[in-house]
């Protein structure tokens, strides 16, 4: 008797046939397919957030000095290590407080929002940009300049 080849065994009623695979393999196989087709979805979110940041970053280069990284999707804009601002699906939002938040609801904004798992969150700290102050320079400048001491004075609370 000659013994079988790498990856055949012997079943008593087949002979010599392939192995198969066990089927949490298979369900691994198709749950990569899955996080694969995601992440090109999420690359391109993520591409996109990248490049609104660094228009806003050059904007407010007169301003400060700020730096990016992504978050979870989106880009997070910083000063001096404090996240003042975020770029997400096409928008720019700044970190509010309890003063500057009622600026942002007469502006006609909305809270940084997001679905998981069916449900849709609102991060209440970070609020759009209202497009009037996106197109004038100081008032754009002004209004980081408050995102910037909102996050510096949520930072003290925590």
């Amino acid at each position: 008797m000659t013994a079988p080849t790498p990856g055949l065994e012997r079943t008593a009623t087949r002979g010599l046939s392939r192995r198969r695979k066990p089927i949490w393999a298979n369900m691994l196989s198709y749950q990569s397919l899955i996080i694969r087709e995601g992440h090109k979805k999420m690359t391109k979110q993520s591409e996109q957030a990248r490049r609104l940041a660094e228009l806003y970053v050059e904007q407010l280069s007169d301003w400060a000095k700020i730096k990016t990284k992504p978050l979870f999707g989106a880009v997070a804009l910083y000063r001096n290590d404090h996240v003042f601002a975020m770029t997400w699906q096409g928008a720019l939002y700044f970190k509010v407080d309890a003063d500057s938040r009622a600026q942002y609801e007469a502006g006609g904004s909305q809270p940084l929002g997001y679905s998981s798992e069916g449900e849709h969150h609102a991060l209440k700290s970070y609020w759009a940009v209202p497009s009037e102050i996106l197109e004038d320079s100081d008032k754009f400048c002004e209004w980081a300049e408050r995102a910037y001491k909102a996050a510096l004075t949520s930072q003290r609370k925590a």
